[in-house]
């Protein structure tokens, strides 16, 4: 016991981390020594060690396996099953949209003080101007319907940009929260 309180260790759990350091400490001495000995060997030693290792991959029978499944093109029909599926998986979009207490729910959720979208226009416009929503609920619609036509490409490109605000009072140090995030196209 003498010699392991020579070397700091009075626990049990000190004892443990002890042996794990040194394992570990010897697990990276021994990869290096590999290493440095794969290394002196040259380069055309490993280029022959897996010249050795290769693999023959029977090519032809891998095609022959998979070409009854991928190279036959067969027209599609669609099943009862299937189509009673997708129907259930997209109600929305066959319906033609939401109805009015969806619209209510979706807008009661929007932040007056976030402009959640790129447009840079704050949430309390889009639920107090009946003009604005309106238009808003019309665009969703089409875009549920036809994402590919009516979504421009635009839309998803573009920066934000953080515009400071005034300086707080007391003359504190500015940071990320004084300033407002802008979209910029």
């Amino acid at each position: 016991m003498q010699n392991f309180q020579e070397l700091g260790v009075s626990t049990k759990y000190e004892m443990i981390r002890l042996l794990r350091q040194f394992k570990d400490e010897y697990n990276i001495n021994e990869r290096d020594t590999k290493t440095s000995q794969a290394r002196s060997r040259g380069a055309s030693a490993l280029a022959e060690e897996q010249e050795e290792r290769t693999l023959e991959v029977p090519v032809e029978r891998i095609r022959d396996y998979w070409e009854p499944i991928v190279g036959v093109s067969r027209p599609f029909e669609a099943t009862a099953e299937l189509a009673a599926w997708a129907e259930e998986q997209y109600p929305l979009y066959e319906s033609g949209g939401l109805t009015e207490g969806d619209w209510k729910a979706l807008f009661s959720k929007m932040k007056p003080r976030k402009a959640t979208g790129p447009d840079g226009i704050r949430g309390f416009w889009w639920k107090h101007f009946q003009e604005a929503k309106e238009k808003l609920i019309l665009w969703c619609v089409k875009a549920l319907r036809k994402p590919k036509k009516i979504v421009p490409a635009w839309l998803c490109r573009g920066r934000v940009v953080l515009i400071p605000e005034k300086r707080r009072a007391h003359g504190s140090r500015r940071s990320q929260t004084d300033c407002v995030p802008q979209h910029v196209l």
